[in-house]
């Protein structure tokens, strides 16, 4: 999957390959998770929620990935550009 990361609201983007992703909130806290996960392309996407069911779910969803620990990036390098590709940035 490709993943595209923000660092600022409205700014540009980096686009990185990857076959998972946590999201943290600042104090560490997972918030959603997306993982190649299964036969055929399959993902699995689970995130929290209000609702105490969708939370657990979440949770085992994180267990199920082996996800008892924190992830950290600790660098991200812009992969280079195709030729002829077309580079699309949202308008604030």
């Amino acid at each position: 999957m490709i993943v595209e990361v923000c660092e600022r609201f409205g700014g540009p983007s980096r686009r990185i390959q990857a076959s998972q992703v946590l999201v943290r909130a600042d104090d560490g806290t997972p918030l959603a998770v997306v993982s190649q996960y299964g036969p055929n392309g399959t993902y699995l996407v689970s995130c929290a929620g209000e609702d105490p069911t969708q939370n657990e779910d979440f949770r085992q969803a994180l267990r199920t990935l082996g996800l008892d620990h924190a992830v950290f990036v600790r660098s991200l390098e812009d992969p280079p550009v195709p030729a002829g590709a077309r580079l699309w940035t949202p308008s604030a």
